[in-house]
């Protein structure tokens, strides 16, 4: 590991070391719910009570119909899914601190593409640590094993989905004083992908073994109420297991995030994040360009009424890629939803977005298109019932990486 990480570390500590004595920025509590997650006390889940902690859980069974489920512009498949999702958690009810344990599984079935299968799983615990009136510490732990996507630029191709393993553990400290406000946080995420077959042939996927740590730091102040202007910055450095992976290239990079702007809470009617600054990301091997230019961003929640909500979320970030002779990709996503209430127990949804992908270092840019509609019917305290469509196209510059797929969902979720 290279010293950019031991760096980071050393501010990260020393300032929760500094700030531990005052108090931490939170966002208030007293905004609107969204038409999601209103309490619906005639519906909502009652749970199992033990002591200090709720008992909660669900099970969710779902029929799925995909017209392409190699995300392939040549070789197209259909098929019919049946996916089963059971979950639980754990949590308490204090009034101090907090702690939550969870687990959950996705498990699908394709009636007719039994190689495409996978069994999914994670478990987790999360906390915090309320140290003074307004100041708390916080802390993450989660396993998952997981699938890669079919549509995934660095999928494989096996005869069985990629599979692979992620870990992330993370740490937090929150702080506020009058109108001043700091944060820090910590994050080490591993990736370990387990090899696939190809035609007969193994596949090394152990190069792409990876650990990444992320530092944040955030710092703000109120100029007025329901007005917060804030500075962050996001370091990060990404090590790789094999130093050089099977193409010969040295992929490991470290990078960094300044942005600027601002946190809307306009009494809870419309509340988020809107931001802008510049991104940078360097590596080890100088045949692999840096990426960096210009980033932004936002975050935001509309309660246009009672009944409907809109959400808008706009990103740009820098992704890893193992592709041959390029560094990265540069991603930039738009997507806004819409939920309305239109009977007390039947919430209508709608959304839409759109991606572009810029591969640096290889004459290759993708385009996406996605939007999808569906409706949520909440039967009883331990049933609710969903009906999905969603569409998905991507368009590329590289021979053959096309397609489109057209999905269709119903699901039942029984809650205890």
């Amino acid at each position: 590991m290279r010293l950019v990480p031991a760096s980071i570390i050393a501010v990260f500590v020393a300032l929760c070391t500094v700030f531990t004595g005052h108090v931490a920025w939170a966002q208030k509590e007293n905004r609107l719910t969204t038409v999601q997650d209103r309490p619906r006390p005639e519906t909502d889940a009652v749970g199992i009570r033990s002591g200090g902690f709720m008992i909660l859980s669900t099970i969710s069974v779902s029929e799925t119909y995909d017209d392409n489920i190699l995300a392939s512009e040549s070789s197209t498949r259909d098929d019919l899914i049946t996916d089963i999702a059971p979950a639980i958690i754990v949590k308490s009810d204090w009034t101090r601190h907090s702690l939550a344990v969870h687990a959950s599984a996705d498990v699908a079935l394709y009636a007719s593409n039994s190689d495409e299968n996978f069994q999914d799983y994670q478990i987790g615990a999360s906390g915090r640590f309320d140290a003074l009136r307004d100041t708390y510490l916080s802390g993450k732990f989660l396993y998952q094993a997981l699938h890669e996507s079919r549509a995934s630029n660095d999928d494989a191709g096996g005869n069985e989905p990629g599979e692979y393993s992620l870990v992330t553990s993370e740490i937090g400290i929150f702080n506020r004083f009058n109108r001043f406000a700091i944060s820090a946080r910590a994050m080490l995420l591993r990736y370990d992908f387990d090899d696939v077959v190809v035609n007969g042939a193994v596949s090394n996927q152990d190069d792409r073994d990876r650990d990444r740590i992320n530092v944040t730091l955030r710092g703000g102040y109120e100029i007025v109420p329901g007005y917060q202007g804030f500075l962050r910055v996001n370091l990060n450095d990404t090590s790789y297991q094999d130093s050089i992976d099977d193409l010969g290239f040295k992929r490991g990079s470290d990078g960094y995030e300044m942005v600027a702007g601002v946190r809307l809470d306009l009494s809870g009617v419309t509340y988020g994040d809107i931001f802008a600054g510049y991104i940078s990301h360097d590596y080890i091997d100088s045949r692999l360009a840096t990426i960096d230019g210009a980033t932004f961003g936002a975050d935001l929640t509309w309660n246009a009424t009672e009944l409907t909500t809109v959400s808008l979320v706009l990103t740009r970030t820098i992704s890893e890629t193992t592709q041959s002779s390029t560094s990265g990709t540069f991603d930039t996503d738009f997507d806004i939803a819409v939920d309305h209430e239109l009977l007390r127990h039947l919430i209508l949804s709608a959304r839409a977005g759109f991606g572009y992908q810029d591969f640096e270092g290889i004459s290759r840019e993708d385009k996406y298109l996605r939007f999808g509609a569906g409706a949520k019917y909440f039967v009883n305290r331990n049933l609710d019932i969903r009906l999905d469509y969603d569409f998905d196209r991507r368009n590329s510059d590289a021979a053959g990486s096309d397609y489109t797929e057209n999905v269709f969902m119903l699901r039942a979720v029984g809650k205890l």
